[in-house]
């Protein structure tokens, strides 16, 4: 029994790691796909923890999902919150690189920032990112595939693990084309909860981002 395993193991060790699948940071509490973004009614789910994810088909297409709490050095009791979701397509280039490339017209962003007003702010999102290197690796202590991304600058991003293949994604064309050239903006109403400041770095709650999502106008 132990033999099998270990040669079980050893086989997948040898296999080639690929970037297909989805991976999520280690609060394993966002996914992409339909639970994290809704493009049929065009709003966010808030997860229960911060953290990113990102999913990647083997024919070159991908979605991203954050959600991060913004602390505030100057004032610990006003931190902010964003929500934001891509997808497009990817490139690995010659020199090493991962080059992701989104659909322009669908990428979605929520900003929260209650010391700043009683609004949150929704609007359309559309940022190319370029990741100097990445590594594919069997992560050591949960004997997972891992992987790191380097940012252009080669700062790190949090390590990654492999949860879903094939990858959990919405369809990988585009989904909300614009007609008129507008951008899609709203304001969400956010009633502050009466809690600590620690507290918010989980944000405002499912209630003010069920509420904004009714909130919805073009500019």
């Amino acid at each position: 029994m132990f033999l099998s395993g270990f040669l079980l193991l050893a086989i997948a060790l040898a296999e080639p790691l690929s970037l297909t699948g989805t991976w999520t940071s280690k609060s394993k509490s966002i996914l992409t796909g339909p639970s994290f973004y809704n493009p049929v009614v065009d709003v966010f789910t808030e997860p229960s923890h911060p953290g990113i994810a990102y999913s990647f088909t083997p024919t070159g297409s991908w979605e991203s999902a954050y959600y991060r709490a913004i602390s505030n050095p100057v004032d610990p009791t006003c931190p902010q919150a964003i929500l934001q979701w891509q997808h497009g397509a990817y490139e690995l280039l010659p020199n090493g690189s991962l080059l992701l490339t989104p659909i322009a017209t669908d990428g979605r962003q929520l900003r929260s920032a209650p010391c700043e007003g009683d609004n949150a702010v929704y609007t359309r999102f559309n940022v190319t990112e370029l990741f100097m290197r990445y590594d594919l690796h069997i992560d050591a202590y949960h004997n997972v595939p891992r992987l790191d991304l380097f940012r252009f600058d080669g700062s790190p991003v949090q390590p990654l693990w492999h949860v879903r293949d094939p990858p959990v994604m919405l369809p990988t064309g585009t989904l909300n084309p614009i007609v008129v050239q507008t951008a899609v903006k709203r304001s969400v109403r956010v009633e502050a909860p009466k809690i600590d400041a620690a507290l918010w770095l989980w944000w405002c709650g499912a209630g003010g981002v069920g509420v904004g999502s009714v909130l919805f106008f073009f500019f």
